[in-house]
């Protein structure tokens, strides 16, 4: 999944039926507790062997310093290098592959983003928590917490996702809320407009308004909006 607009896209076909259930997983502290070995033979089974090798050298060479000592980091990568990302994502498909394979039961859609999966579960509650043992028996250092649906509403990612269940026309609700959002950038512009010009208390948060609003629609896919898409089965 590439963000959460693409996720939404890709559930406009899908209908829920009475007994599905909307779960969520999240792997525990994944940059921190990324098996740095099981990671590096994705990479050399993946990739060609000098591009495996230097991605080794940067994996195993990272030392910290730490109240007069440096340290080896010899498990997870770290936080904020640009390869650490792409190392997760081939590890979490790799890891997301062997888990499926080895279930015995599978569910309805599985959509992930990074650290974070989507799921909708037909085969009730028990074997959910099933299915969620088996995640968590599959590594030693990767381990999830897992979200079940309350009262048909389930947050994912910054999208909260509302599964209404009907006889004729089950029904599936994607409504993003980022007020809060608005709201701290609303104040951080007011803010930024007291430093820079002097304007009469009365004009700022009019004319901070104008400029979130403006910047909202601008991209409307952006984290400052506010919007809802129903999703209704044929």
């Amino acid at each position: 999944m590439k963000d959460s607009a693409s996720f939404i896209k890709e559930l406009k076909d899908i209908k829920l039926s009475p007994k599905d259930i909307l779960v969520s997983f999240d792997v525990v502290s994944l940059y921190t507790y990324i098996p740095i070995k099981e990671s590096l033979e994705v990479i050399y089974r993946l990739t060609d062997p000098d591009t495996a090798h230097l991605v080794e050298i940067c994996l195993t060479s990272t030392f910290f310093y730490f109240e007069g000592e440096f340290f080896e980091h010899t498990c997870g990568v770290a936080m904020g290098s640009p390869l650490s990302p792409i190392v997760v994502n081939l590890f979490m498909e790799d890891f997301e592959a062997k888990d499926l394979s080895s279930s015995c039961l599978l569910p309805k859609l599985l959509k992930r983003y990074v650290d974070n999966a989507n799921v909708i579960w037909p085969h009730g509650p028990e074997e959910i928590d099933h299915f969620f043992n088996h995640l968590n028996s599959q590594s030693f250092a990767i381990k999830f917490t897992m979200e079940k649906e309350v009262n048909g509403c389930l947050p994912f990612l910054d999208i909260l996702i509302l599964g209404v269940r009907m006889d004729i026309s089950p029904t599936l609700c994607f409504e993003r809320r980022c007020i809060f959002s608005s709201i701290f950038m609303l104040i951080a512009i007011i803010s930024l407009l007291r430093s820079w010009v002097f304007l009469p208390p009365s004009l700022l948060v009019p004319l901070g308004s104008l400029i979130v609003r403006a910047l909202i629609r601008r991209d409307p896919i952006s984290l400052m909006s506010l919007w809802r898409m129903d999703i209704v089965g044929a």
